[in-house]
C-alpha cells in the first residue's frame, strides 16, 4: 500500500487524517499522512495520532519505499484496520526543520551558482544542520562569503515557493542536469 504524502501538497498542514491499513505492535501504516519520514538528511516529524479517542505518541516515522510507518512508544490495538487515524504533528519541530532545510538549500544554491560547487550531503537535527559542499581549494573566506550571501537572502524575507517538474522538463534543463551531475531523480 502506497501512503499518500499530504505533507508534499501542504507542508504547513499541522494535522490530517488517514485510515489505518497495517498495524504491527508499535508500527502503524496509514493510507495518507502529514508526518514527514526520516530521509535525505531530514529528520522525521514527531507528534501524536488519535485512534478511537486514545492518543499515541509518534517518536519516529520512516519510509519503506512505499508506505510511511508511524512508530509509537505504545503498542497499537490489532483491531484498528480501516479506522480513522487523526494525526497531529509537533509544529514547532516541523517548522524548525523547515527553516534549517531552507537555510541549507540557500547555501547550496549560492555554492552552486557562484562557485559551481555541488553539495555532497547534508543533515538536519533539532538544534543544528550541516552541509558538505565539494569545492577545490575551499577557504575560510569562501565559506564566509557564502554565509554572508545566505544571511542577506534570509534577512530579505523573500517568499518561498516550490513546484514539481516533469521528468521531461528536468531532463531538458541543462542547469538541473548539471546540478545533479546528469542523474535524473527516480521518483515522480
Amino acid at each position: 500500500m502506497v501512503t499518500e504524502r499530504s505533507y508534499v501538497e501542504d507542508p504547513y498542514a499541522k494535522e490530517g487524517t488517514g485510515k489505518a491499513v497495517k498495524v504491527e505492535f508499535t508500527d502503524l501504516v496509514v493510507d495518507r499522512t502529514v508526518f514527514v519520514p526520516t530521509g535525505d538528511g531530514q529528520p522525521n516529524d514527531r507528534g501524536d495520532v488519535i485512534i478511537d479517542g486514545k492518543k499515541y505518541v509518534i517518536v519516529d516515522a520512516w519510509n519503506d519505499g512505499e508506505s510511511i510507518h508511524l512508530m509509537s512508544l505504545d503498542t497499537y490495538p490489532t483491531d484498528i484496520i480501516g479506522k480513522e487515524v487523526k494525526q497531529l504533528i509537533d509544529w514547532n519541530v516541523r517548522y524548525l526543520h523547515m527553516r534549517f532545510r531552507t537555510a541549507l538549500y540557500i547555501m547550496q544554491g549560492i555554492a552552486y551558482k557562484d562557485y559551481s560547487a555541488n553539495c555532497r550531503i547534508n543533515q538536519t537535527y533539532d538544534d543544528s544542520a550541516w552541509i558538505d559542499v565539494y569545492l577545490d581549494n575551499l577557504t575560510e573566506d569562501t565559506v564566509n562569503e557564502i554565509l554572508a550571501k545566505a544571511r542577506s537572502i534570509v534577512e530579505a524575507s523573500l517568499d518561498i515557493s516550490s513546484r514539481f517538474t516533469s521528468r521531461e522538463e528536468f531532463q531538458a534543463s541543462a542547469e538541473l542536469m548539471a546540478f545533479t551531475k546528469g542523474k535524473v531523480p527516480d521518483f515522480e
